[in-house]
């Protein structure tokens, strides 16, 4: 399969801000082991240890609650001037790790932008519990809000990582069991294949900025076995049809230029244009690693990101 856009050169250039919080990354997990090298709890309770630094200086929203919807656990969050639209977002994590609580310092500051309600899905996790259960869990979120008092039309997906992974499965699952499609979709720098010989996987894969390709192969073993990629279709760069991608709803994507997973959204975009599909955009965030949604309060780069998803969901929703 050709991908002419990988062929692209990766920016190397770190920003200060960035090398600063490399260094106080560094300093604050030496010596930890790679998380998914341990059991799954003993990483999550390590990783939400250090996940505090991200959200030690939560943004104030107006109204934030715990909720059930479609028998899964959200969180809501409506700022002020907030339309009755709906911000659905899907955290990253290796589909392993991450929950409401690590990801409340972005979704908080989505909210800010947006002037939607966004609601943040606390799926259950692999390894525990497998790829189809991941999935369901924010089928049912979905299907709940479309089924109930908001409309396809008012809604709007978004997922970081593992999360954007997520958006496009439930996407391309949608026509088979009659559910209409979103307004759109925010894709932050997402995983959509397990190939780890792309060219910014031998960049930055090795190791020293966050994510790294063992680390990517680990979860995708916990997410699920190899042999059962292909037939369930988990790779939408290798695995979806051409037809499925061009019916896709308006798409925003986002890449971080220090991210050994920039080559899947250069991959995915290829796809979709080779598919027919014409309405996506992307946007990279250069001098920025995987997963820096998150350090909001740290680098000027992802609130200037933010703002933009704002401004790409209320055109979504115009």
């Amino acid at each position: 399969m050709n991908f002419p856009s990988d062929a692209l050169p990766l920016p190397d250039k770190i920003p200060l801000e960035t090398a600063r919080l490399f260094k106080l990354n560094a300093e604050r997990m030496a010596g930890q082991p790679d998380p998914t090298t341990i059991p799954p709890a003993e990483g999550r309770a390590l990783l939400a240890k250090n996940d505090l630094f991200y959200n030690m200086k939560p943004l104030p929203v107006d109204n934030v609650r715990d909720d059930t919807i479609g028998g899964v656990r959200v969180r809501r969050y409506k700022h002020k001037d907030a339309t009755p639209a709906v911000l659905l977002c899907i955290h990253g994590g290796g589909w392993a790790f991450g929950n409401v609580d690590s990801h409340d310092v972005a979704t908080r500051a989505l909210a800010r932008s947006a002037k939607v309600e966004v609601i943040s899905v606390d799926y259950r996790l692999a390894p525990e519990h497998p790829h189809t259960v991941v999935l369901q869990d924010c089928m049912a979120v979905y299907s709940a809000l479309v089924g109930g008092v908001v409309p396809a039309s008012e809604i709007v997906l978004a997922g970081d990582s593992a999360g954007a992974h997520l958006c496009v499965l439930m996407m391309l699952a949608m026509p088979a069991i009659n559910l209409p499609m979103p307004a759109g979709a925010c894709l932050f720098y997402g995983v959509y294949d397990d190939d780890v010989s792309t060219q910014s996987h031998a960049k930055f894969g090795p190791g020293g900025f966050g994510l790294t390709s063992t680390r990517m192969t680990n979860y995708w073993n916990w997410y699920a076995p190899e042999d059962q990629r292909a037939k369930e279709a988990l790779r939408p760069v290798r695995d979806a049809s051409d037809e499925a991608l061009a019916a896709l709803p308006p798409l925003w994507f986002t890449s971080a230029g220090l991210d050994c997973l920039k080559s899947d959204t250069l991959r995915m975009i290829d796809r979709l244009r080779a598919a027919g599909h014409i309405h996506h955009t992307h946007d990279e965030v250069l001098g920025v690693p995987h997963g820096h949604l998150l350090a909001v309060n740290y680098l000027k780069a992802t609130r200037d990101l933010i703002s933009t998803a704002g401004a790409k969901v209320r055109n979504f929703l115009a």
